[in-house]
């Protein structure tokens, strides 16, 4: 794709006196000075280099952006970090898209300078009147506290706005009528068992595996042999791609023999960089033993139980 011409170094006539140079940001002109002057070349670089870096937008000065401007330029950025190696995004871009929509609603015509705790104190009652659970309601309103954050480090907040944010403190179990959820406590282990023979062998092994190592799905079902380890009596499986992997660190889960049995049938015959549990695969497998059923004569799987 070719790349876009930056907008030129223009030059304005004028009668009487040295002709003005400008440059055309986003459908207006901003004035350089005399054209041709070392200092109009010196601020049309300056202003071009911030127009790309804030995504070919005119610069905003703090006392004049909306908190739905900051909230759109902080959605660029976000929609751009806020992803996984393999591009897709990450939960914390659908968060921080919940916690946006709320104070566009309530504040978006107002200046970031005027949001104040008490607004952000509003926000937050508008949460716990919609019903939101508390430790949702203190995630968002960290989120919103980033957002003006990430906006002092672009020049577009001032400081001494977060700073007051930071005062609003995190709403107290028991001191507040936002609601507490329950702990999840985990599933019975006769439910599991009453499960895996329903499901494929394919989910079966995921389920069985999760239960001896405490990995968590998402992990699992990334899982190739190019990432084992199978040296020695303990695997090794080393995660690509894992909660904090963003952060650089790394993870291991050691894989012990009955894991190790699990595993040994999805690993025969296949390319060490394919994943192990493939849903094709599964399908592919539900599909031809439905087939099978349906011949004359035969019951389905667990007819009659």
């Amino acid at each position: 794709m070719a790349k876009s011409t930056p907008p030129k170094h223009r030059r304005q006539r004028r009668k009487g006196c040295a002709d003005a140079a400008f440059v055309e940001l986003s459908g207006r002109k901003r004035y350089l000075g005399i054209y041709g002057s070392p200092g109009s070349k010196e601020r049309y670089s300056r202003l071009l280099a911030e127009w790309a870096a804030h995504g070919r937008q005119l610069p905003v000065s703090p006392d004049e952006i909306t908190v739905v401007e900051l909230a759109a330029r902080f959605w660029r950025h976000a929609q751009t970090f806020y992803r996984k190696p393999d591009g897709t995004p990450t939960s914390t871009l659908h968060n921080y898209k919940a916690a946006l929509r709320l104070a566009r609603r309530l504040y978006g015509s107002s200046r970031v300078q005027d949001f104040t705790p008490r607004a952000l104190k509003t926000v937050r009652e508008e949460m716990v009147r919609s019903g939101w659970c508390r430790g949702t309601v203190n995630q968002v309103v960290n989120l919103l506290r980033g957002v003006f954050r990430w906006g002092v480090s672009e020049g577009l907040v001032p400081v001494e706005v977060h700073a007051a944010l930071t005062t609003v403190a995190s709403l107290r179990s028991g001191r507040t009528e936002a609601k507490d959820h329950e702990p999840v406590a985990p599933v019975p282990e006769v439910d599991v068992e009453a499960v895996k023979p329903h499901v494929s062998r394919q989910v079966r092994a995921l389920i069985d595996l999760q239960l001896w190592t405490g990995t968590r799905p998402g992990e699992l079902v990334l899982m190739r042999a190019i990432d084992l380890n199978t040296e020695g009596e303990v695997w090794a499986y080393q995660v690509t791609d894992h909660k904090n992997s963003h952060h650089g660190h790394r993870r291991t889960i050691y894989l012990g023999p009955r894991a190790q049995q699990v595993l040994s049938p999805f690993m025969t015959g296949r390319a060490i960089d394919a994943h192990l549990f493939d849903p094709r695969e599964a399908e592919g497998e539900r599909r031809a033993d439905t087939a099978t059923y349906r011949r004359p004569g035969k019951k389905p799987p667990h007819a009659g139980r």
